[in-house]
């Protein structure tokens, strides 16, 4: 009976083993620090704010991290990933944080990078993050092995967000790769 008072401790390693693993993609992510720039080929992650993203083209302009509530207006977050594997499924989750720490929602992707004689190529599935179905495919022409993907907060007055700090979380297969901060200031009165 002495192998007993073993057993928890042994329950306790295989969780904390398991729970240890994660893509070398994610880990490099989540330890990387953002102010400082990638060693060459290492997996880099840029986040930043935009006011406006031109239907068109795609153009982002107005980047920022302070926002103002606003008839029509819009926090444009975009993730932008590069040097990762090709031939490798991953998973993204992009969350929009409340100043008081709860999420408000979330976007979820699993994506694919390609690479061929013509270029690199990014095939994205968005899904529904509540049951999972398929709602939107989308492919990226890119320039390396990697890919762009957005989400975007309405800060219409009608939301009725309240002005504070914000966060905007990205996960990379499951893992927590990065929080980036943008304020939301309120809006001019409304007259009536």
């Amino acid at each position: 009976m002495r192998l007993r008072p073993a057993l928890p401790a042994l329950l306790l390693a295989a969780a904390l083993a398991a729970g240890g693993c994660e893509s070398r993609e994610a880990n490099a992510l989540r330890t990387a620090r953002p102010d400082q720039a990638a060693a060459e080929g290492e997996p880099r992650l840029d986040v930043a704010f935009y006011g406006k993203v031109s239907r068109k083209s795609g153009k982002r302009s107005g980047e920022s991290r302070t926002f103002t509530v606003a008839d029509k207006a819009r926090v444009y977050a975009f993730a932008d990933f590069a040097n990762l594997e090709a031939d490798r499924d991953y998973t993204v989750h992009l969350a929009w944080i409340r100043p008081d720490g709860r999420e408000m929602f979330r976007r979820f992707a699993e994506f694919r990078i390609t690479v061929a004689d013509s270029g690199c190529g990014a095939d994205i599935r968005w899904l529904d993050a509540v049951n999972l179905n398929d709602i939107e495919h989308e492919h990226q022409a890119v320039a390396g092995p990697g890919v762009s993907l957005d989400s975007t907060l309405n800060i219409d007055p009608d939301k009725g967000r309240e002005p504070g700090e914000y966060r905007f979380r990205v996960y990379l297969d499951r893992r927590l790769v990065r929080e980036e901060p943008f304020t939301i200031l309120a809006g001019a009165p409304q007259e009536g």
